[in-house]
């Protein structure tokens, strides 16, 4: 059986595979375990701060049209749009799985700021000798990219290797997939996340979140401490403090609050609630800042705010002028490709801030 055309040059070995299909939020046991062996495995799930700042840059950007010109929209000219109903309902669902716009951009501002990269697939239907004559689009698969392999050729890219949900692999040649990566020294092929530099931080309010937890949790019924003043307690007047201590508990569960009379020089002393300090909830607000350093959003956004101004000077024009629009443009430039395979020519996109 002749092999297809990626399979038998890899076989020849002229080329190199790239890139690992292990999961990539599987954080190493040695790298930042929680307490009592509990490892940060799932940063986007188990980081509110990693979860709310992926929302802020991708939210804004969801709610901003999107345009499609066939030529480049110019800056102060009106731009020469293209309307085209089949690309219309195409970017109204562009990919299997997600049921709108807003969340395919979501999912791909996620992935480029969790791992520096997102993959959007083409079949091998996306691209025909006439688009024109064709009445719809077919949509595209947003492959999870610890599921792609970089197959190249030294520094060229010869084509990926996507692993599928039922474990079948399928090569796939250049243009049929988007890759938008995050610029990434250490890798020619694969991206850089904002997560890898926020990653520490990440995992140490993780670990005190779970401090936090585990501390509330052992103040819910410690006990009491009886201290025998003259010395130690037989075992007679053990088991009577005992039963009596006991049933007291059993009535107070049930609402009814009686006193209990005990004999013996002896003192019953509740336990003190214990509480993380006023440094401990310090140390969390800093962890946080430095997550939104990392993903590029002002860290006024992680405190607790009465209202946001929405003025030139205000964080929330920073977070959109200096985050928002640069994410935007980019993810504009991979839907123009896209827009541009099935129309058979070249076509620009843009999100439309004015």
């Amino acid at each position: 059986m002749k092999l297809p055309f990626l399979q038998r040059l890899q076989a020849a070995g002229r080329l190199v595979v790239r890139g690992s299909i292990a999961p990539f939020d599987r954080i190493p046991s040695d790298s930042g375990a929680g307490l009592n062996g509990e490892p940060m495995k799932r940063p986007y799930s188990q980081s509110a701060y990693v979860y709310a700042a992926i929302r802020h840059i991708a939210r804004p950007i969801s709610a901003v049209t999107l345009q499609h010109g066939s030529s480049p929209r110019q800056r102060g000219a009106a731009p020469a749009l293209l309307n085209d109903p089949r690309l219309d309902a195409f970017w109204s669902r562009p990919a299997k799985g997600t049921a709108s716009l807003a969340e395919f951009i979501l999912a791909s501002v996620g992935w480029r700021k969790l791992v520096g990269e997102c993959f959007w697939i083409l079949g091998d239907d996306a691209a025909v000798p006439f688009p024109e004559v064709r009445t719809a689009f077919p949509q595209m698969i947003m492959a999870r990219p610890d599921r792609m392999r970089c197959v190249a050729q030294g520094t060229e890219v010869m084509g990926w290797e996507f692993t599928d949900g039922a474990g079948r692999r399928h090569a796939l040649l250049p243009e049929q997939v988007i890759h938008l990566k995050q610029w990434n020294p250490y890798d020619d092929q694969r991206g850089l996340g904002n997560l890898d530099p926020a990653l520490t931080a990440a995992e140490t309010d993780f670990a005190s979140g779970r401090f936090a937890r585990n501390l509330a949790q052992s103040n819910g019924d410690q006990g009491v401490f009886v201290v025998g003043k003259s010395g130690a307690i037989d075992d007679a007047q053990r088991k009577q403090i005992t039963a009596v201590l006991r049933e007291k508990r059993r009535l107070q569960q049930d609402g009814i609050f009686r006193p209990a009379f005990l004999t013996g020089d002896i003192s019953v002393e509740d336990p003190k609630i214990r509480a993380v300090d006023a440094a401990f909830n310090e140390s969390r607000r800093m962890s946080a800042a430095e997550i939104y350093v990392a993903f590029g959003v002002p860290t006024s956004m992680a405190k607790d705010q009465a209202s946001y101004s929405i003025g030139s000077a205000s964080d929330y024009f920073r977070l959109i002028l200096d985050t928002c629009m640069p994410e935007a443009a980019e993810i504009a430039a991979g839907i123009a490709s896209v827009s541009s395979i099935l129309l058979g020519r070249p076509v620009w996109a843009w999100f439309y801030w004015d």
